[in-house]
């Protein structure tokens, strides 16, 4: 599907029971291939919400996790010590 050519795409921001839904316009859901119960990533930055589908090779393992917070959080033990 082709999405059309538009400057600006608007929804809908309103209460449902306990929560807040987002309403997204038809041609982007079926572009983002969002089906009921969706999980959408999103990233507020510079006064722009970016939203993305999640999908399981998103999903980071305990391993690659642990090397990531290595790199961010370096011990000053020596990195072999604790292996």
């Amino acid at each position: 599907m082709r999405i059309k050519e538009r400057e600006v795409y608007t929804g809908r921001y309103y209460r449902s029971g306990k929560s807040f839904v987002v309403v997204i316009p038809p041609d982007i859901r079926d572009k983002m291939g969002l089906q009921n119960g969706s999980t959408l990533l999103m990233n507020f930055q510079f006064g722009v919400l970016w939203m993305v589908k999640a999908t399981p090779n998103m999903i980071a393992n305990r391993d690659t996790v642990s090397k990531i917070f290595e790199q961010l959080y370096p011990s000053k033990e020596d990195a072999n010590a604790h292996a």
